[in-house]
């Protein structure tokens, strides 16, 4: 069977290769000819190598087909250079349809990513739920991993500490060693507004500033269907934009960064609780933190380690 099948990728790309020296049609031959190499690609790994096959996360497909359609585009600019002058017109309307074909499906991948409370299976429990908490642009760098992290680690080398599986996450963009306050901080995941502190100003971080100041900033925390917390710590003043009891979406906008609490730059620290007390911090009740995984614009079911980059999905 496995024979067959190569025997016939095989012929669709020798019919592709041949297929693209005629003058008129030169342009198709090369999209035959990329997608058999995608085929016999495909079936290497899959029958040759041994990679398991597992079911694809709902928001996959849109992803699959984004990247096929951009391929196909990648290919057209290409057959544009070496095209007569007859064929230009008919490859620049097939570009152009393939860029509102691409906006299309970016729409409905990012309305996914919105609605779908899982966002795919993992080989290693758990499985992903979460996309990094902020939006789009570069310059976010994970600064301090889980308990487990190489370099810098919540929690070092203590699984069971609270914040044992927490993150911190930094915007720099100008590489100065110094956190930008007042981005958009996103909902990692859907839930409920469950509590919000956003009037500290103060800094807890190198003796307190001011003195004396031992407080834990402004945070969010946003409860999810299967009865987590996820946690948006080091809010800036009047910073969060939700209210209690609203609902919301992955990927809406709940507060804005900042340096409140214990924190040594402007960054967001995030986790996910197994509970949360509606009397925090007064009653200094806390719960220990979950191991997650994300989903970035570049990885899946990832467990990022300091110095990491993050790209947020929503692009």
């Amino acid at each position: 069977m496995l024979a067959q099948v190569l025997s016939a990728g095989r012929r669709l790309l020798t019919h592709s290769v041949s297929g693209s020296a005629e003058g008129a049609r030169q342009h198709v031959g090369g999209r035959r000819a990329r997608c058999a190499a995608m085929l016999l690609s495909l079936i290497f790994c899959v029958l040759v190598a041994g990679i398991p096959c597992r079911a694809q996360s709902p928001c996959q497909q849109f992803v699959n087909k984004i990247k096929s359609l951009k391929i196909e585009r990648t290919g057209l600019q290409n057959d544009m250079k070496d095209a007569v002058a007859q064929q230009k017109g008919i490859i620049a309307t097939q570009i152009k349809q393939l860029d509102a074909q691409i906006s299309a499906e970016a729409k409905k991948l990012n309305n996914c990513y919105r609605t779908s409370d899982k966002l795919a299976p993992c080989m290693e429990s758990p499985d992903v739920y979460y996309t990094p908490p902020f939006g789009s642009g570069a310059g976010w760098t994970v600064t301090k991993g889980n308990w487990d992290d190489p370099v810098n680690g919540h929690n070092k080398d203590n699984q069971n500490g609270l914040q044992a599986y927490a993150f911190d996450f930094v915007r720099d963009e100008n590489h100065d060693g110094v956190g930008e306050s007042g981005k958009k901080i996103l909902a990692a995941r859907g839930g409920t507004v469950y509590a919000f502190v956003e009037s500290e100003t103060g800094n807890s971080s190198g003796g307190g500033n001011p003195p004396g100041y031992t407080g834990v900033g402004n945070f969010l925390v946003i409860k999810h269907t299967d009865g987590t917390f996820g946690v948006y710590w080091h809010l800036s003043k009047d910073g969060v934009l939700v209210n209690l009891g609203n609902t919301v979406k992955r990927g809406d906008v709940l507060g804005l960064s900042g340096n409140t609490g214990n924190s040594s730059t402007a960054h967001i620290h995030f986790d996910v609780r197994t509970g949360w007390s509606l009397g925090y911090p007064a009653d200094k009740k806390e719960y220990p933190s979950i191991k997650i995984h994300l989903m970035d614009y570049n990885h899946t079911c990832w467990r990022p380690k300091a110095g990491d980059s993050v790209l947020s999905v929503f692009q």
